[in-house]
């Protein structure tokens, strides 16, 4: 939840930073709505995960049951390709030559695999809940897990157009 509190806020302030930078001013609009989007969900993903993490609260009063977590990922580990905030914030800002706007396509191509990775990893997670007995809210957890897959589904869509916005332009400049 806090990761996607953050992502939120990155997703907010990444717009002015490509505002900041003059020949990327016709981008801004289509930036800012994809951002919008990319925000909003990380939003609903952050109420999701906090109300996953109740509910995991209440069922460790007495739970004995905890299904597999199917991570494929260290939680913390950086994803190749990806830019810290501050690089985002300052390539975004700068961003004029073919090799920016393919760093830019990176770490965008990258946030859209972690995004899709999570999905599945929810997925997993909402059939290991639906599988058990021995917990009475298991099909409430299931149902969450599922909202969460279809949130991180969400910004893997999103993240991949902006990809691909800076992919076409990269190829724009190198002509």
């Amino acid at each position: 939840a806090e990761k996607a509190a953050a992502e939120t806020k990155q997703h907010e302030s990444t717009p002015q930073s490509y505002a900041r930078n003059g020949k990327l001013a016709y981008m801004v609009p289509s930036i800012t709505a994809h951002c919008k989007k990319l925000a909003d969900t990380s939003r609903q993903l952050e109420t999701s995960l906090r109300t996953l993490a109740s509910d995991h609260g209440q069922l460790a009063g007495g739970a004995v049951y905890q299904p597999p977590v199917p991570s494929t990922r260290s939680a913390g580990t950086a994803t190749a390709g990806s830019l810290s905030d501050t690089e985002l914030a300052d390539l975004a800002a700068r961003a004029t030559s073919a090799a920016d706007h393919q760093k830019l396509e990176q770490h965008f191509a990258a946030l859209a695999a972690r995004y899709e990775e999570d999905a599945r990893n929810h997925n997993a997670y909402a059939k290991s809940w639906r599988a058990t007995t021995k917990v009475a809210s298991a099909a409430t957890i299931a149902a969450h897990c599922d909202r969460v897959a279809d949130g991180y589904r969400d910004a893997a869509k999103e993240a991949r157009e902006v990809a691909t916005m800076h992919k076409d332009h990269a190829a724009a400049i190198a002509r």
